[in-house]
């Protein structure tokens, strides 16, 4: 979900000019078809469930769903203006088992739409759905986890150092041993906290690995996090230790912790 890039207007076939003139009310309400967020307002099945059979050896179906709106950003100045908005509803790459196609890269997922969100605030504002899965702790995220933290850190004016002790305070606690480094932890508390009107928030076992300090959130200038609904799998043992800061943080506007996979 980087930016996109934007042919000229004078460049479009007949068909794709004469849906750029229509009003822009008719196009989002066609785009927005193509949004799991805003085709089903109601309940969603959790993330990791599979909504449908996902072959192993084919595309993504989510990302197959999708298509129409990145395609649209290519387009036309105009065309993405409508639907960009519509395709950063929601950030759940790999949902509904999509996640089982072998064909789906999740090289530099996390990264990219972290800087994303960093530098565009408008866009970050339109988030209401994050689906945070382990596969997105690839190889190139667990080394390059410094510098995209740094960049982002950078363009929001956080002091990285003072936002990184607290999980370098965690790790002490508990590894004490070898070289700390930022990982996927810390980019899902930054991520977290680009994202201010996120409502729903869906994750899978191992992420986050260890509890979101509260205060590396309040470094990052997070007074409170707006979820509505957590949905997790793991176990009920585990869950103080993945969620306690996220759970604190979202005290005043959580209404519903969906635990799937737990024992009592």
């Amino acid at each position: 979900m980087a930016d996109c890039f934007i042919p000229e207007e004078s460049h479009q076939s007949p068909r794709l000019s004469g849906l750029s003139g229509l009003p822009v009310e008719i196009i989002s309400l066609i785009l927005s078809n193509f949004c799991l967020h805003c085709r089903e307002p109601q309940e969603l099945p959790l993330a990791y469930v599979p909504e449908r059979q996902q072959e192993l050896d084919q595309p993504s179906w989510y990302s197959l769903e999708l298509q129409p709106l990145y395609s649209s950003c290519l387009v036309s100045r105009r065309l993405c203006q409508i639907a960009q908005p519509i395709l950063y509803h929601e950030f759940v790459p790999g949902y509904g088992g999509s996640w089982r196609s072998r064909e789906y890269s999740w090289s530099r997922r996390l990264s990219c739409f972290l800087r994303t969100v960093a530098l565009r605030r408008d866009l970050a504002a339109l988030v209401r759905r994050l689906y945070l899965t382990f596969y997105l702790r690839t190889l190139d995220i667990e080394n390059e986890a410094g510098s995209v933290l740094e960049e982002v850190a950078r363009a929001r004016g956080i002091n990285l150092s003072d936002f990184l002790q607290p999980f370098h305070n965690v790790w002490a606690r508990d590894a004490g041993h070898g070289q700390y480094r930022p990982s996927t932890d810390e980019l899902t508390a930054m991520l977290l906290s680009c994202l201010p009107n996120l409502t729903r928030l869906f994750l899978t076992q191992r992420s986050p690995w260890n509890a979101i300090p509260v205060s590396g959130l309040r470094i990052a200038g997070v007074s409170s996090l707006s979820l509505q609904t957590i949905d997790v799998c793991g176990y009920l043992d585990e869950l103080r230790d993945r969620l306690g800061g996220i759970l604190e943080m979202s005290a005043s506007t959580l209404r519903n912790l969906n635990i799937d996979n737990y024992t009592m």
